[in-house]
This record gives C-alpha cells, sequence and structure tokens, in this order.
C-alpha cells in the first residue's frame, strides 16, 4: 500500500508523517534511519503504520524496529514493546533486539533474546553471534561466550571474519590471550587491522607489554587504537620514554590519544606527568572527554591536590566548556575521600553541583558530614526524598 503525501511546501502535519513513512519504507538502510531524530517522531509514524493497514508488512515493521534502536532515538522500552507486538519476528528482528541489548545496561536480554530465536527454529546468521559475544564479554561470562562461539562454529561461520574478529576480541577482553592468539593463528590468511588491534589491545592490557609491541610492530596497517593501546600501555607500566616516543610518533592524534597517556601516568602512580600532559592538552585546546578529566582529577586527589583537582575541573569547564558528568564528579569525590579526606569542602563545592552530583556524594558520605555544611546538605537531601528524580549511581562503584 502507498501512502501518498503533499509537496514541502505548505505540507500539513499529516502530509509531513506521511512523508516520513516513505521514508521509513526506502531501500536505503541507512537513508530509513537517518530520518527519524528522535522518539517522538517515530512514535507519530508508529500511528501511521497501524491506521495505514501497513502493520502486517513485514519490511515496514522492521525498519520502525530499527529506527527504535539507533542511537539518535533509542527507546529500549518502547523497541521491547513494539517487539513483542509482533507474532512472527524475523531474523533481521531478531539481529535488531539483540544488538540493541548488547549496547543496553542488559547485555544478558541478547543472551535471552537468542535462546527464544532458537526455540522458535530460526536459523541466526553472521550477524547475529557479533552481537552475542558482545554481550558475553561484557558480562563477563568465560562459560556463555565460549558456548556462544561454538554455536558459531555449529553454524559454520568460523571463517566469517566479522564473527572471528568479535570472538578474538571477547577472549582478549577477558585476558584469555592464548585463546585468542589460537584464533588469530588459525585464520591468518583472514585477518584484518581489526584482528591484529585485539591482540594488540589485549596483550597490552595483561601487562605482556614485549608482546603486545611484537604485534605492533608487525601490524600491516595500525590506526588510532593500536597506537593508543601501546602508548596507554608503556605509561601504565611507568616506561614513559617509551610512551612518550609513540605518543610523538603517532601520525594523527586525537582527544583518545591524549586521555591514554594521562590514564597511563595516572594509574601508575606518575600523577605528576599525568597533570603535565593534562596541562600541555588544554594549551593546545584540545577538548578533553570525561575519561580525560577523570583521570586528571584522580591523579590530583592522589597528590592529595584539592585545589588542583579544582583547578584541572574548573580550567576544563571554562577553556574547553565542557560539561562535567556525573560519572567524572563521582571519581572525584570518591578519590578525594579515600585519599584526602576533605568530606567537608567537598560538600561545600557541591552546594551548587547539579541534583544527580549531590546524590553521589550523599551516597558517598552518608551521615559523617557535620556543622553548617551537614546541615545544608541535609536540607537538600530533603528535596530528593519530594519528588526530584534519583539518580541510580551504583554501577559507578563497582
Amino acid at each position: 500500500m502507498r501512502v501518498m503525501w503533499f509537496g514541502h511546501k505548505g505540507m500539513g502535519t499529516v502530509g509531513f508523517f506521511a512523508q516520513k513513512l516513505e521514508v521509513l519504507r526506502h531501500p536505503d538502510l541507512s537513508r530509513c534511519l537517518a530520518a527519524f531524530p528522535n522518539a517522538s517522531e517515530l512514535r507519530r509514524v508508529h500511528a501511521l503504520v497501524i491506521t495505514s493497514g501497513l502493520f502486517s508488512d513485514l519490511f515496514t515493521v522492521a525498519r520502525l524496529l530499527a529506527a527504535c534502536a539507533v542511537p539518535s532515538c533509542s527507546d529500549l522500552r518502547y523497541a521491547r514493546s513494539l517487539f513483542a507486538s509482533i507474532d512472527r519476528p524475523t531474523p533481521f528482528m531478531y539481529n535488531t533486539m539483540i544488538r540493541t541489548f548488547s549496547r543496553s545496561p542488559y547485555p544478558v536480554e541478547s543472551i535471552r533474546l537468542y535462546m527464544r530465536m532458537l526455540r522458535s527454529g530460526i536459523w541466526p546468521d553472521r550477524l547475529t553471534f557479533p552481537f552475542l559475544v558482545r554481550s558475553c564479554s561484557l558480562l563477563g561470562s568465560t562459560g556463555l561466550g565460549q558456548g556462544v562461539h561454538c554455536h558459531a562454529l555449529k553454524h559454520g561461520l568460523d571463517s566469517d571474519v566479522f564473527v572471528m574478529n568479535n570472538a578474538i576480541t571477547m577472549y582478549s577482553d577477558w585476558g584469555d590471550m592464548s585463546s585468542a592468539q589460537k584464533l588469530f593463528d588459525e585464520h591468518s590468511d583472514v585477518v584484518d587491522v581489526v584482528s591484529w588491534t585485539a591482540l594488540v589491545t589485549g596483550y597490552s592490557n595483561c601487562g605482556k607489554l614485549d608482546r603486545a609491541r611484537w604485534f605492533f610492530d608487525r601490524m600491516p596497517e595500525r590506526n588510532p587504537v593500536s597506537w593508543n593501546s601501546m602508548i596507554a600501555g608503556y605509561a601504565k607500566d611507568g616506561n614513559v620514554k617509551a610512551a612518550l616516543y609513540l605518543f610523538d610518533e603517532m601520525p594523527d592524534r586525537n582527544v583518545a590519544s591524549w586521555s591514554s597517556l594521562i590514564s597511563g601516568f595516572s594509574q601508575s602512580g606518575r600523577c605528576e606527568e599525568a597533570l603535565a600532559v593534562f596541562k600541555v592538552m588544554i594549551k593546545r585546546e584540545v577538548t578533553p572527554n570525561e575519561s580525560t578529566l577523570v583521570s586528571a582529577v584522580s591523579a590530583s586527589a592522589q597528590l592529595r591536590d584539592l585545589n588542583q583537582g579544582e583547578l584541572e575541573a574548573k580550567s576544563s569547564q571554562r577553556e574547553m566548556r565542557m560539561r562535567i558528568t556525573a560519572a567524572a564528579f563521582a571519581m572525584f569525590v570518591i578519590q578525594m575521600l579515600c585519599l584526602s579526606h576533605v568530606i567537608t569542602c567537598l560538600a561545600m563545592a557541591a552546594l551548587q553541583a547539579p541534583i544527580e552530583w549531590l546524590e553521589v556524594l550523599l551516597l558517598q558520605c552518608g551521615g559523617h558530614l557535620c556543622g553548617e555544611p551537614g546541615e545544608r546538605m541535609e536540607a537538600r537531601k530533603s528535596m530528593l526524598k519530594h519528588g526530584q528524580p534519583r539518580v541510580g549511581c551504583d554501577h559507578l562503584f563497582l
């Protein structure tokens, strides 16, 4: 059924969403996904699909489901509800939802959907397993991961480079470099830059820098991830000379490169070097991200320098117009509480902070605040109990 719509000029609301419906059914999936910048537009088109009698058209419904899952307007509850309303989901629909859950806080749902997919008699394909492997990696479940990998082999996908790369990455993330290396060696004829990078990153994260450097030096093509992994590995190991050498040699440095160097120095206890690199980064007008800020204030905390930590945060926000997130603030709080014992100072600093930051501080400080800061914090705490939204921050402290 083809829906007619009016021209762009003078087009009413109905015509606008009819046009959106046409784009939803366009053969080019990327064009379809780019057409919905927010969930509200998607819901209006969903209503039009139903009233137009197109909900029985699996192609249209599959596109609608895919549009629900794209990052720009991802609505997990809405996508799950839409999927549940489909009588006979297709493999594409299952893959869409498995992918969505693999990038959500609930990766275990990907595994459950896969089991339902098998029980429904639907055959998985090469796009199913990479997202399952990603979910297993996030869950840290070696048993599930190995089981999913065996299923991929059973379905004849052992030589698929997309599946293989995700499996190598999974084993590397777990530190099981023998399995990752074995998989790499068995498929040396089809490995690509992603395969090489996974091994370099895995060995670097395990502290086996000689092995990581061996692969890094032999990579047919290096990408920013491989460079950053080596830089972070050397910095974390305390090998300042090697870290700075690679940093200087890197052809296209980005914020991740700076963050890798700062994070590595901070984690190895070389906090003065970490802050020195951070200052150079700010001076060169490279916009720091959340990871950069967390590493910088962590280094300040380890030096027990509250003023310096405050300076790093303020200079980043002022000069680079960066929004300091709740996660970065939480890390700052934890480090300061553990190392500097400056609860009262932090309480005073947080009085003007957004409400979600305040809750992070309250969760960490409990009843240890006293005097005027404690009274004022308790007053704001009551706001949380009377209509102010609570923010789940527990995952920040695991």
